[in-house]
């Protein structure tokens, strides 16, 4: 059974999937076998990030919530647009713009049959880990995933909003008994000290803080249109992420040891 890390963010517009595709493409590149699944059934958006048009998804995440196919049918082998030379591999079970599957039913939305996928795909694929990437907010579609998960990811920004939003989204994940619970603080203004953000953030909310990333025009342009963390791997955001990568392969049995610096170090852009 693969680790499940669900990534969140209780608002909208923060930067949740392109740490979440960083992340995977960074565990893929340095060995592991990770499949993200873009559970943003309203907007879908993986599938453009890492290239993969319309006309190939094939099955979707929706298609198996709805019992039309197995979930092992739906992953899309995409290590080759991250990196060919990635020593992992990175899979996509991609999300369906049709209104139709946006509409299923609610029951559909369960952590049960959300789990079983996971496990399928873990299973046939040899998976390490698993990602999730899910709506903002509570709801009957991000529950699942929060029940799911071996960590949970909450990505906020430093606003009132988020404030208060993460408050709710970590004690909802404690009530759910999510055993590892930690926050990436992103869009950090660059005259904050991250050091210091790090420390704030954790003495609020009594949670770890993974990895406080730093705002940048730049790095989030790129970000959104390929893999910054592979592509500028200096840069202060990319190595947010590989912290992060490093304390997500704590888990086990994913990885019984953290990742050595020297295993990144020789990235070069793919």
């Amino acid at each position: 059974m693969p680790n499940i890390i669900t990534v969140h963010s209780f608002s909208r517009g923060v930067g949740k999937s392109v740490v979440s595709v960083n992340l995977a493409a960074y565990l893929a590149y340095i060995g592991k076998r990770v499949a993200l699944v873009d559970l943003n059934l309203l907007t879908p958006s993986l599938h453009i990030t890492l290239g993969v048009s319309t006309e190939q998804t094939g099955y979707t995440i929706q298609d198996y919530l709805a019992g039309i196919c197995d979930a092992e049918h739906a992953p899309i082998d995409v290590t080759e647009r991250v990196s060919p030379n990635a020593k992992g591999k990175l899979f996509l079970i991609p999300a369906s713009g049709d209104m139709v599957l946006q509409r299923l039913p609610r029951e559909t939305y369960s952590a049960e049959r959300l789990l079983e996928g996971c496990n399928q795909i873990g299973s046939t694929r040899q998976i390490d880990v698993l990602i999730l990437d899910c709506e903002a907010g509570l709801n009957e579609t991000t529950l699942p995933a929060l029940a799911a998960a071996d960590m949970l990811i909450a990505v906020m920004r430093l606003d009132q909003h988020d404030y208060q939003g993460t408050s709710v989204s970590t004690d909802v994940a404690a009530r759910l008994g999510v055993p590892n619970i930690g926050i990436v603080v992103n869009m950090v203004a660059s005259e904050q000290d991250l050091a210091h953000v790090i420390d704030k953030t954790k003495d609020a909310y009594g949670h770890d803080v993974y990895a406080a990333l730093p705002n940048s025009k730049t790095s989030l342009a790129l970000a959104k249109h390929g893999m910054l963390v592979l592509e500028n791997p200096n840069h202060p955001l990319s190595r947010g992420i590989v912290q992060l990568a490093e304390r997500s392969a704590q888990l086990e049995p994913f990885m019984s040891e953290p990742l050595q610096a020297s295993e990144h170090d020789d990235m070069r852009q793919p």
